[in-house]
């Protein structure tokens, strides 16, 4: 794995957690060797990305997301990142027009009393509104989320996002170090086991790009990573976070976590392990290097919703075989406490 050399210590190999230090050394060590063989465990998690609920769910917008992270919070989930559904269907989305950002965005008019809860404002690729991002902030959000979904199912070019009038979107956010929670590429095979067995008919193949293909798209998923790369570049003060690890394998991954400063991910996307499974020993051996070099970079999440259409049993799914995969490769507790809560924290501002 590329310049993954790093020497791993013992405690990087065989953490323990905090407290077996403190049996040893407390109460002139009466309790040495008691539960020497604890493991680190998350202090609690931080879900960088959680769909709200609007309109389908039948419970207010806030009284949803409350009672979301009380089910989320008997698995260890204490704080929330909100975001606004995105539509991603043709159809829907020709129901919008491009001044229709503050429709999109209807918890603005919420209060922001619950501190356990962090609010992302969404705009489609066609509404770079200076004027509504301003009075985002104003309002008290905490950073924008954008989806390439709408442009490529529209076979629009990813290149306006470098026009002017996102610049000044950008800029707007750049001058108050607020996060961009970006979904750039997609990948375009199907995953029985990403989505938890079932038929290879019911996989989802060519996402997006199917539809766009035959409205004239010509952008690949190359192209679409292009782009976001060089909006990282162009704005060093905005912490970029490249929704599902944006569908990269852990040595490409790692490459762009070195040269981009303020490019970080979300664990969303192949970060998973369902229940009941473990990794293969190699395969340990190769993503724990890249989670302990780039702990500092990636933000658990699960891509949940706080819509009640979808089963507690679904929701819950979710995010064991996200905390699974992270919970399994035996991170020493510096690393677990940044990739489980410290890095959503600092970066969104709880």
């Amino acid at each position: 794995m590329h310049d993954r050399d790093r020497i791993l210590t013992d405690e990087d190999l065989f953490p323990y957690a905090p407290e077996c230090h403190v049996h040893n050394t407390v109460d002139r060590g009466f309790s040495r060797g008691f539960g020497a063989h604890f493991h680190p465990v998350p202090e609690y998690f931080v879900d960088s990305h959680v769909h709200y609920a609007a309109g389908r769910t039948g419970l207010p917008i806030l009284e949803a997301a409350r009672q979301y992270l009380a089910q989320a919070a008997e698995l260890g989930v204490k704080k929330l990142v909100l975001i606004p559904p995105v539509c991603v269907t043709s159809q829907g989305n020709a129901l919008i027009r491009p001044d229709d950002a503050r429709m999109l965005n209807p918890h603005l008019a919420l209060p922001r009393k619950d501190r356990r809860l962090a609010w992302l404002i969404y705009l489609r690729h066609d509404m770079p509104d200076e004027t509504f991002v301003r009075e985002a902030i104003q309002a008290g959000c905490h950073g924008l989320k954008l989806h390439m979904a709408p442009l490529v199912i529209a076979g629009a070019d990813c290149r306006l996002f470098l026009n002017a009038a996102w610049d000044c979107v950008f800029a707007r956010l750049e001058a108050h170090r607020l996060p961009v929670l970006f979904h750039v590429t997609q990948y375009l095979g199907g995953s029985r086991y990403k989505n938890r067995g079932g038929a290879d008919q019911n996989l989802v193949r060519n996402r997006y790009f199917s539809e766009g293909w035959a409205h004239g798209l010509t952008d690949t998923n190359q192209d679409l990573l292009d782009m976001f790369l060089e909006l990282v570049r162009r704005h060093p003060g905005i912490p970029f976070i490249g929704a599902h690890e944006l569908y990269l394998g852990l040595d490409r991954l790692d490459d762009l976590l070195d040269r981009h400063e303020n490019l970080y991910v979300d664990t969303s996307g192949g970060f998973l392990l369902n229940d009941d499974d473990d990794f293969y020993p190699r395969d340990r051996d190769l993503i724990k290097p890249f989670v302990l070099k780039q702990a500092d970079r990636l933000l658990y999440a699960s891509d949940a919703a706080t819509e009640t259409y979808v089963s507690q049993d679904e929701q819950r799914a979710l995010q064991r075989c996200r905390m699974r995969f992270i919970k399994r490769l035996m991170l020493p507790d510096e690393a677990l406490q940044k990739v489980c809560h410290r890095n959503a924290e600092r970066i969104f501002g709880f």
